[in-house]
């Protein structure tokens, strides 16, 4: 059942930072649950992992995304949008940004 990471958006204010922690929760307790079906199986080591990574997960995400909720310190549009560029690096650039440049 080893599902690949949904990456998710950062979130740019408080209603998306809970829906960001409430999502991140339901996928890290399939983590969770994972682990104790190990145990059951007789895989112990391995669910006891499964079962800590996916709780500290959980606890680290909540935190974070929480401390920012208190603070209201959420990146604004802008700067999202610029990180998702910057992610895609310099070949994304169309040939008129480069010239603008110039």
């Amino acid at each position: 059942m080893a599902e690949e990471e949904k990456e998710r958006p950062q979130p740019t204010n408080t209603v998306d930072a809970m829906k960001h922690i409430a999502q991140t929760s339901l996928d890290k307790a399939g983590q969770i649950v994972d682990g104790s079906t190990d145990m059951l199986r007789g895989n112990v080591s391995g669910g006891i992992g499964k079962i800590i990574k996916g709780a500290t997960d959980i606890a680290t995400n909540s935190a974070g995304k929480g401390a920012r909720i208190l603070t209201q310190q959420f990146p604004s549009e802008e700067e999202v949008e610029a990180q998702e560029r910057k992610k895609g690096g310099a070949g994304s650039r169309s040939a008129e940004d480069k010239d603008k440049d110039k």
